[in-house]
Parts: structure tokens; sequence; C-alpha cells
């Protein structure tokens, strides 16, 4: 009786098994053969942030739903036919925003927030931040630069925060209106502006 080919099939099997079982030790925690490049965060949030992120969501308006590390990618699009689209879309990765607030009914986007260091308020620092802002600024998606601190209180990130968007929408209505009066405008009131503008 020929036991060649039994043999070899046989030994195929076990290197077959032993392959296989060398490929899942790779994969569980005690049986790895070789070190791996990933490992898994201990947290999502730094402290700064975890603290920050309790009151902010005790803070946001009822309306708005609150979430946190979203890529700009998610929230900016290049339009469509516009030159370089691969090359701006590229652009997007790699870039995040901190926080941010959208409408509880469409989860549309109404204002990212952004923790920095103190010194760096009111600035932008660095060829990255100056992109990010000035993609934001040209979707007309308004952003609230806050300082990192030891504790922030509820009701002061939601003044904040109705401060900011009321100060976007009077801008977005005043750049909408007419400006047959351009020396109304310089004084920056808009009320004024409004009763200004002649009818027809």
């Amino acid at each position: 009786m020929d036991y060649l080919p039994f043999l070899i099939a046989t030994i195929l099997l076990i290197g077959l098994a032993v392959w296989r079982g060398k490929a899942m030790a790779s994969f569980s925690p005690g049986g790895q053969t070789a070190p791996q490049p990933y490992v898994k965060r201990d947290y999502l949030f730094t402290k700064a942030e975890r603290s920050f992120y309790e009151v902010l969501n005790r803070a946001a308006p009822n309306d708005l739903k609150l979430f946190a590390k979203v890529r700009i990618a998610d929230l900016v699009t290049v339009r469509e036919g516009f030159g370089r689209r691969r090359f701006l879309e590229n652009k997007l990765k790699c870039r995040h925003l901190d926080f941010v607030l959208c409408a509880s009914d469409t989860l549309a986007p109404m204002l990212a927030i952004q923790l920095e260091e103190r010194s760096q308020i009111g600035e932008v620092t660095g060829k990255r931040d100056r992109f990010v802002s000035e993609v934001l600024a040209s979707v007309g998606l308004p952003v609230l630069r806050i300082p990192i601190q030891y504790a922030y209180t509820a009701s002061e990130l939601r003044r904040m925060i109705l401060d900011e968007m009321e100060t976007h929408q009077a801008l977005r209505t005043a750049a909408q209106l007419p400006k047959h009066n351009p020396e109304v405008y310089i004084h920056g009131n808009v009320n004024n502006a409004k009763s200004a503008v002649p009818s027809g």
C-alpha cells in the first residue's frame, strides 16, 4: 500500500495548523510573537478635556447636542466641480475640532469650540491653525476659543456660547443688508442700519 500521498497530506495539514497557530498568537494578548505597533489609549480625553467636557455638557442649550473630537472633514467638504478637489480634501484630513455643538433636530453644526492655552487666545498660531480658521470662516461656522483653566462653571460657559452665536448671527445679518449708508455700518449699529435702509 502506498503511504506517500497520505504522508504528504499529513505533513501539509500539520504545517497549516502550525502556521495558523502562529498567526493567531500574534493577535492574542498573551501569545504575541512580535511587538505590535499599536496600543489602546487609557482615556479618550486628557484631564483638562474631561473636566471641560463634563461642564460643557451641562452648559449646552437644550436645543443643541454636544460632540467631541470631530473631524473637520465630517463638517466641511469641497464643492463639486472645484479644481484640485482631491488635494483640497486631503488638506482637511487629520484635522479635528475639540468640540462641536449641533442642532438637536438636524445635527447641523452650529458652533465649534476649541480649548487652548491662555497665551494663544485671540491669535492664530502656526500654519495648521491658520488653515483651520480660514476654512471654518469660509463656510460660516463660528469658533469659540476657550482658555484651559483649573475649573469651569456651566453658567459662564452657557453665556459664552450664546454670546458667540448671537454675535455670529448679527454679523451675518449685517452682511446681508444693502449698504446704502456706509456711515451707519462704520459705527456698527445694526439696528440703526436696518432703519436707515430705504424701503423699495
